[in-house]
């Protein structure tokens, strides 16, 4: 039997097709965005941890990522600062 003899049987096959469609994406969006929300979430605790909790010893320099954020977060400060006055 052929689906293009038969139409119903045609479009059965696609509203099929299409749900199963829908579920697969639904599935691996729910999780591709937990991954992303996860990621987030390690980044902004690794940031905070290396810019405000731990105590650096005598000579030792933070991550320079931590710096380039430090720059660029003074710099809107110092500019949004100035723009008040």
């Amino acid at each position: 039997m052929n689906l293009a003899d038969n139409p119903a049987l045609y479009y059965i096959f696609c509203v099929v097709a299409l749900l199963v469609a829908f579920l697969i994406v639904r599935r691996v969006a729910s999780c591709l965005i937990k991954s992303v929300v996860m990621i987030v979430v390690a980044a902004a605790l690794a940031f905070i941890y290396f810019n405000y909790i731990k105590v650096y010893d005598e000579g030792e320099k933070k991550p320079e990522i931590i710096q380039k954020v430090d720059r660029e977060v003074q710099k809107h400060i110092h500019h949004s600062s100035s723009q008040k006055k």
